[in-house]
């Protein structure tokens, strides 16, 4: 048998024992929550305090753990700043202590055990049965710790919804206003952009209604003035332009008359030459083009002309050429209305008359009156234009010329440009004749060819001028 001393020194180590062992345990898993804290980015806000009074000697049987958890008292608050607070802070503890039995219950074990004598099996099994005590203590201490960090991580949790919530909801908030502030400022702009149209509209229709009446004054402006330098110029026989400059106006007419012809004249001998010959009948557009050819200038003539194509000598389709762009020049220049053939030869049987029965200065004002009045417009342009294009189409169809097309007697490309530069000068003789020379009567004739077997020798195709100085 186990004597009292030895037994009770007994009990105290396996007490000792059993509250080193909790204490191992407990510490193990505070430790382990405090790294879970700090890995998922939270500060550890549970402090743990272990207390012991192993200072006082092995003979204190009193042991304490204080564990002191950062979680709201008030279970059923829902405020997310208090939370937050209480969180941070630490305000709120609930110490939960774990302590071994008192040196009274010792003691009073001790005096009991004085007093009875057991054997060492007894005293194995009390032993066992505290050391399975202790150990459920711990094991409910260790749960109730865990309820305590799964219902603290829950909360921090909450927090961390509560506070994203917010900042979300205050984006979306912020998005909201300022969709509705551009939505403002889009329609004052569809408003404003509204207004500029209307105001464009009618500044649009001011402007078009301007340019009317500026363009109608302008006409306006345009007759007085041509009126005015009239009058002016029937006061004095002083001339603006000397015959001179007239005649070499007329020389520079005939050089492009002459260029545009020996163009058309090389244009037809090479296109005959890169053309293989064809036998067969020629399409219905050379059979007419055949007759208006013939019908203005001979037979015999537009023969020695296809003879000459024919043998790579274009001398008299050059000539040809000219004589049609002479006439077409001369009378621009010389006739008084180019609208009505007939009003024409009435005009100038009457300014006959006037030139042999008045004076010079007044049959002269006559004529530039008369002339200043049906002189050729836009239209008329256009009809002479049109009709010496289709004399010169007849005349290269019948000389040979054939159209890419094989369908079209269509004239080459440079042919409108060099035509147009040859009216424009012949309008500018024409006005120059009438308006700025006073002194002289002055006459744009076309020589007459002497013979039609040997015609137009030398300058015999050009327009030359007359003029009578009074």
């Amino acid at each position: 048998m186990m004597p009292t001393t030895t037994r009770a020194c007994y009990r105290q180590q396996c007490a000792e024992d059993s509250q080193l062992t909790l204490l191992e345990t407990v510490s193990s898993s505070r430790s382990a929550s405090a790294e879970r804290d700090i890995v998922s980015g939270h500060q550890p806000s549970t402090e743990y305090q272990y207390t012991s009074d192993s200072d006082h000697g092995r003979g204190s049987d009193e042991s304490m753990v204080s564990i002191t958890d950062d979680e709201n008292t008030e279970e059923g608050s829902d405020d997310p700043l208090e939370l937050q607070v209480s969180a941070q802070a630490g305000t709120h503890q609930r110490p939960i202590s774990i302590a071994s039995a008192s040196s009274s219950e010792n003691h009073e074990e001790t005096d009991t055990d004085d007093m009875m004598v057991e054997g060492p099996e007894s005293l194995a099994e009390e032993d066992s049965e505290e050391s399975i005590g202790g150990l459920s203590d711990a094991e409910q201490t260790i749960a109730e710790l865990q309820d305590a960090l799964r219902e603290r991580d829950s909360t921090i949790q909450r927090l961390t919804d509560i506070v994203n919530g917010d900042g979300r909801m205050l984006r979306e908030t912020r998005l909201a206003d300022r969709c509705v502030r551009l939505e403002r400022q889009l329609k004052a702009m569809e408003n404003d952009s509204k207004e500029a149209e209307a105001v464009m509209t009618r500044l649009e229709r001011e402007c078009a209604l301007s340019k009317s009446k500026l363009k109608a004054n302008a006409a306006r402006l345009e007759v007085c003035e041509a009126e005015l330098r009239a009058t002016q110029r029937f006061g004095t026989t002083a001339d603006a332009v000397d015959v001179a400059e007239v005649a070499r106006m007329v020389d520079r007419l005939n050089v492009s008359i002459e260029t545009l012809a020996s163009a058309l004249g090389n244009e037809i001998v090479t296109s005959r030459a890169l053309e293989p010959k064809k036998r067969g009948r020629p399409p219905r557009y050379v059979k007419n083009a055949d007759l208006q050819v013939i019908h203005r200038w001979g037979e015999d003539l537009v023969l020695c002309m296809k003879a000459g194509i024919t043998s790579k000598n274009p001398t008299i389709f050059v000539a040809l050429v000219r004589n049609a762009l002479s006439e077409l020049c001369g009378a621009i220049i010389q006739a008084f209305s180019l609208r009505d053939g007939v009003m024409d030869d009435k005009l100038m049987e009457l300014w006959a008359v006037v030139n042999e029965n008045c004076e010079h200065a007044v049959a002269k004002r006559w004529r530039v009156i008369t002339g200043s009045q049906l002189g050729p417009d836009d239209d008329d342009v256009a009809t002479l234009t049109l009709s010496i294009n289709e004399r010169l189409e007849d005349l290269m169809v019948a000389a040979g010329w054939r159209h890419a097309s094989k369908r079209s007697k269509e004239l080459p490309s440079f042919v409108p440009v060099d035509l147009a530069d040859i009216i424009a000068r012949a309008l500018e003789i024409r006005r120059t004749a009438l308006e700025d020379v006073l002194s002289a009567d002055l006459e744009a004739l076309m020589c007459e060819m002497e013979n039609r077997r040997r015609p137009w020798t030398g300058r015999s195709a050009d327009i030359v001028l007359y003029w009578n100085r009074n």
